[in-house]
């Protein structure tokens, strides 16, 4: 098992056992990874959406079944709805655009076409159309916060 986590200003990767220094053989599932870098890559896509409201997200989970992401308000927020934050994902899924990676100041950026480039370090699809269709389930806001969870339809 992996897990990789933000940690302020690195991205931590985490595993369940010690790796010694040297060369490893890994076996990746092709498909579990397609179906972790639609999840990741969807979380992104709901982040910008999320921004368009004037909340920016800093927490999530990406694994399948257990989708989140927790947002903080930037200036000025806008009510959140499960249907606005859908329609917003749903238009960057469909415009298709490739993902574009970058470093800056020694970190990996990703973002897709003309969007904003975050540091990060998760695997993410090529381009927004192959994430499919993304499903908010729930959008919770209390005490500064909004929680989003969300699930790919296929």
């Amino acid at each position: 098992m992996l897990q990789a986590l933000q940690e302020g200003d690195n991205v931590a990767h985490y595993t369940d056992r010690p790796v010694e220094p040297g060369e490893v053989e890994l076996v990746v599932d092709g498909e579990l990874r397609e179906l972790h870098s639609r999840y990741h890559s969807a979380g992104h896509l709901i982040a910008y959406a999320g921004e368009s409201f004037g909340w920016r997200g800093y927490k999530a989970n990406h694994r399948p079944g257990e989708g989140r992401i927790v947002f903080t308000a930037l200036d000025q927020t806008q009510p959140v709805t499960a249907e606005a934050l859908m329609q917003r994902a749903a238009a960057l899924v469909a415009g298709n655009y490739p993902r574009v990676l970058g470093e800056e100041a020694g970190k990996r950026m990703v973002s897709w076409g003309e969007l904003t480039p975050y540091a990060c370090g998760g695997t993410h699809v090529l381009s927004t159309g192959e994430i499919g269709d993304i499903v908010i389930g729930k959008v919770k806001e209390k005490k500064g916060e909004l929680t989003v969870q969300y699930s790919l339809s296929h």
